[in-house]
This record gives structure tokens, sequence and C-alpha cells, in this order.
């Protein structure tokens, strides 16, 4: 079916919902189908200028909110980062040498990256992104940063978690053993960042406008026609 003619519809529509539940396989489908670009690595890169660092510095960002680890192992860097823009001297008085002015030019490292700076920026970019003439947003909590908003559409996608494991395996290429560890960590950071965020959970089906709940991950084109349906209505 050609749905062209909701081009004209300046909609942005975020898929959320569970890991591996098939919610980046229909977003893209729903992004091809209806022609509106597919934003999800741009508010990634994003909020990596509004931080002042790289989607890799987000990204490891991100997972300290679940990660004790993580934590340590960011302000670890940030310390060692630090001396070395600096400088030491040599004796054991470890004197400081006056700072080299390459501040400006040096990207943020995540643990030099504040939680309320990183939310601030997260909030902002998506506020931003409801003026834009339309997009699909997969996976980048849009239903946090651009909700109640009357052209924001949220689709939350769910699945049975033996399926989802499933779903994991086939898209990572391991075992089903291999695949259940992955899809609980994964479930876990997401929703460490959920509660970081906003205090909720991607699992929270309140916030989004349509439910889906995929009894087949590995056919999109009814869940597809669904969104649409929904959207055009």
């Amino acid at each position: 079916m050609n749905y062209s003619f909701l081009k004209r519809f300046e909609i942005n529509i975020t898929i959320g919902g569970q890991v591996c539940s098939g919610g980046i396989e229909i977003g893209q489908r729903v992004s091809s189908e209806i022609n509106k670009p597919n934003f999800s690595r741009i508010m990634l890169r994003k909020l990596a200028r509004k931080l002042g660092t790289d989607v890799h510095g987000v990204v490891r960002k991100e997972r300290s909110f679940s990660s004790f680890g993580v934590r340590i192992a960011n302000k670890l860097e940030s310390l060692v980062s630090e001396g070395s823009l600096y400088g030491f001297h040599n004796d054991s008085g470890m004197f400081w040498n006056i700072p080299e002015l390459r501040e400006a030019s040096v990207k943020k490292l995540p643990g030099q990256i504040s939680d309320a700076e990183y939310i601030e920026a997260f909030f902002s970019i998506g506020n931003e992104q409801t003026s834009s003439e339309g997009s699909v947003i997969i996976k980048r909590g849009g239903c946090l940063n651009m909700k109640n908003q009357s052209n924001v559409f949220h689709v939350g996608v769910f699945a049975p978690r033996e399926k989802r494991i499933i779903k994991m395996a086939s898209r990572l290429n391991v075992g089903v053993g291999e695949a259940k560890a992955l899809l609980e960590k994964f479930d876990a950071e997401r929703r460490a960042w959920f509660r970081k965020i906003a205090d909720t959970e991607p699992e929270d089906q309140n916030l989004y406008d349509l439910v889906i709940e995929s009894d087949n991950i590995f056919n999109e084109d009814k869940y597809v026609r669904k969104i649409i349906t929904a959207i055009a209505q």
C-alpha cells in the first residue's frame, strides 16, 4: 500500500518498548513506508554535540546509570586525562605544571559529564525535535523527552521473553544461553536509564499512544500497518 500521503504530515513517531521485541525493525519499516527519516542516530549525535563529547561518550555515560563499575572506570579515565592535560613534574613533590590552553578542543569524557548536565541536554534535544517536519526515532527515549506534544506519536513494542531471547540470538548470532544473559543485561541497563531520567520504566505502557504486543517478532508487516493506520486517523 502507498502511504506517501503521510509525508506531508509533520509528525514525529517514537518507537520504544522492550529490548529485542522487534521495535528496531518495525521502526525502520515505518520510516521507509511513510517516507520520514530515521533520526535515531541523529538524535544520538545531537546529544553528543550538546554535551561536548562523541557518541561513544554518550553511550558510556548512559551505561554508567546502571553500573557502578562503569561509573568508576569513567571517573578514573577522567582523572588520568586531566593529569595528562595539565602535566606533572618528575620530582617527588608532583607539583602541577601551568595548564596548557587546550581545554576547548578536548571532547568531554563520560566521567566529566554530570547527571544533571546529561538530563538537561537530553530533554533539550527532544524539545527541539518537536518543531521539526517529522521523523521516526527508535529507542532513544522519545517517549520521555518528546511527551505531551501534539505532533508526536509514541509506540511501545512488547513481546514474550522467550521470543525476545530468540530475537537476540538471531540479531547477534549467539547461542540461546548467551542471548538470555545479554537480554537480562540490556533490560537492566534500559530500566536504570529510564529511572534516572524520569523515574519510570520502559515497560510502563502509559508512556505510549499505541502498544503493540508482538506475537511474531520476525514478521513486521501487520504491526507496521497498525501503526500507520493509527497515525492516519
